[in-house]
Formats: structure tokens, sequence, C-alpha cells
């Protein structure tokens, strides 16, 4: 479901696929958080996700969290966990 990536700092989330039964229930967003607090026990430094921006449903479960709409060879958001410097 998800991949730390093994030459850089970072994990990548391909796809987050939720069934049509479950959504509108928090899913996305509880996996998204477990998503962050295992990225954070991995130590990566960051979090990208790819979700077409069309895909107008999804934004509201990555941008209150902090994510950022990026542009990558395709659609992407990023999540850089603020570093206590």
């Amino acid at each position: 479901m998800f991949r730390l990536h093994s030459r850089t700092s970072g994990l990548h989330l391909h796809q987050l696929l939720i069934d049509e039964s479950y959504r509108g229930q928090g899913c996305a967003r509880q996996f998204m958080e477990y998503l962050t607090n295992a990225a954070a026990e991995f130590g990566a430094s960051y979090i990208t996700v790819s979700a077409d921006l069309q895909n107008e449903p999804a934004h509201p479960v990555y941008l209150p969290m902090g994510f950022k709409r990026v542009a990558m060879g395709g659609a992407f958001f990023e999540y850089r966990p603020a570093t206590n410097d």
C-alpha cells in the first residue's frame, strides 16, 4: 500500500482507494494519520501521494493535514513535517 524509498528519505503512497460503502466515514483520514505516524517512525523526511488533481473529493483528506499540491511528472500531494531546528 505504501513504500519507503530505499534511495531517498521519503515515503510514497501510490494509491489510496476506499470502498464506496466506507466513504465519508473518516477511513481515508485515519489511514493518512497512520501513514504520517509510520513515516515519522521510519525516519522519512517527506511523504508524496499520487492523486489526480481532478479528484476533488480527495483534497479535503490531504490539504487539512498539511499536504501541499505539487507537480512532479503528474499529480501529487506532498507533506514535509515541521523540523525542530
